[in-house]
């Protein structure tokens, strides 16, 4: 079904946040009923009923380029990574991850080099 990845991430998102389906609906101004019938794809939800949902849950909704999808996901699972999860001395950010203070260094340690 088209869009279940969306409303697979919607439900484990919302599982995630210890938000009950009633909850949800109640701060949206909808139904439990609502809720699950759109998390199961067994109703057609309008596009901004999916964007009321997803920034309620503190996510987005975007559309990517096909071609950047791999490059979007690849983003999205090196951000689930944490420094908790490996050792502090293995642990190296991605170079789009780096803070400006760390870009700061890289510069400076490029000049050295030229």
């Amino acid at each position: 079904m088209p869009g279940s990845d969306i409303l697979r991430v919607l439900s484990e998102t919302r599982g995630a946040l210890s938000l009950s389906q009633a909850t949800l609906a109640r701060k949206l101004g909808l139904t439990q009923a609502q809720i699950s019938l759109i998390e199961r794809g067994l109703s057609d939800p309008r596009f901004s009923t999916l964007q009321n949902i997803a920034g309620a849950l503190d996510l987005q909704l975007m559309l990517v380029p096909r071609q950047l999808g791999p490059v979007v996901a690849t983003l999205i699972a090196d951000s689930l990574v944490t420094q908790d999860s490996v050792s502090d001395a293995d642990f190296e950010p991605p170079l789009y991850r780096l803070e400006s203070q760390d870009h700061a260094a890289l510069s400076s340690a490029s000049d050295v080099v030229k």
